[in-house]
């Protein structure tokens, strides 16, 4: 991985409908779930943890690389 790979991140929703796409492609019935539906909820939720992770990533990056940012 890049620096400039690490230095970038993606949101919250951007993941989200990454995730669903990939779901989408294994033939997974993503489009029949509610926003209140398990399935939803806890794509919904990794999808925020992989963003604050990349978040996470970003800044102790940055921490490392003060002159690059």
């Amino acid at each position: 991985m890049t620096l400039a790979a690490v230095l970038t991140t993606q949101t919250q929703d951007e993941i989200f409908a990454a995730d669903l796409a990939a779901m989408a492609a294994l033939d997974l019935p993503v489009t029949g779930w509610g926003t209140t539906s398990i399935q939803y909820a806890l794509t919904w939720i990794n999808a925020r943890d992989k963003a604050l992770y990349q978040t996470f990533r970003q800044r102790l990056a940055q921490a490392g690389y003060l002159d690059t940012v």
